[in-house]
């Protein structure tokens, strides 16, 4: 079932990267998801923001949800690592985004203030590096 929060999408210019369109989608289907189940029903909202940067693209989700606390901010990416209750999740959608992010040489940073929700920013450059030679 829904929930009653406001999504806002900024998203100007042409965001092209080379990919795989289905991992991208993954990765911020992943964000999207968990920024909608934390903000509060009926006065949650979620805003991506995307810009295009020298060299790639630079996607922004953030939630007015309870944010994460200081303590658990280290772990969100470790598998099966959840702070949801039993039977909401597995614990591998930021693990997921993190391997698809680094596969593409990019990053995603964390912000989050405890009762002031958390804010995911990834980058991802534009072109994949191809036929490097591996470092001896």
């Amino acid at each position: 079932t829904g929930r009653d929060v406001r999504v806002e999408a900024d998203l100007p210019g042409e965001g092209v990267v080379e990919c795989v369109p289905e991992e991208i989608l993954q990765v911020l289907t992943n964000l999207i998801q968990n920024a909608i189940e934390a903000a509060p029903e009926g006065s949650g909202w979620v805003r991506i923001r995307g810009a295009v940067e020298d060299g790639g693209v630079t996607l922004a989700v953030k939630d007015n949800g309870p944010g994460i606390p200081r303590d658990q901010r280290d772990r969100i990416f470790t598998p099966f690592y959840t702070t949801k209750g039993p039977g909401q999740g597995m614990g591998l959608g930021l693990t997921i985004v993190w391997r698809v992010l680094h596969s593409l040489n990019g990053s995603i940073e964390v912000g989050s203030e405890e009762g002031a929700g958390a804010e995911f920013v990834v980058r991802i450059p534009r072109s994949q590096a191809r036929g490097r030679e591996p470092a001896a």
